[in-house]
């Protein structure tokens, strides 16, 4: 059974200032969880990375119980362009 992934609210209040999306955060935890891009930290947390369309979103989070709890989070968008000069 798949852990529930909750959100400290720290998290929230950053995802809202940011302009990240809740659902992918989870998209990132869930997809580290099962095999993605997942790092674990010094402090024994872990951060998890997702590509959405051109969106990166990264997630730190760490296990509580049955829980995984997101406690940060941060994201960029990257544009490639081909340039003709």
């Amino acid at each position: 059974m798949a852990k529930e992934i909750e959100f400290s609210e720290e998290a929230l209040e950053l995802m809202e200032e940011r302009g990240i999306r809740k659902e992918d955060v989870v998209e990132a935890v869930e997809a580290a969880e099962n095999g993605g891009d997942k790092l674990y930290t010094e402090s024994g947390e872990f951060l998890a990375k997702a590509t959405v369309g051109n969106y990166t979103v990264y997630a730190g989070y760490k296990e509580s119980g049955d829980s995984l709890v997101v406690d940060n989070a941060y994201g960029h968008r990257v544009t490639i362009m081909d340039y003709e000069g």
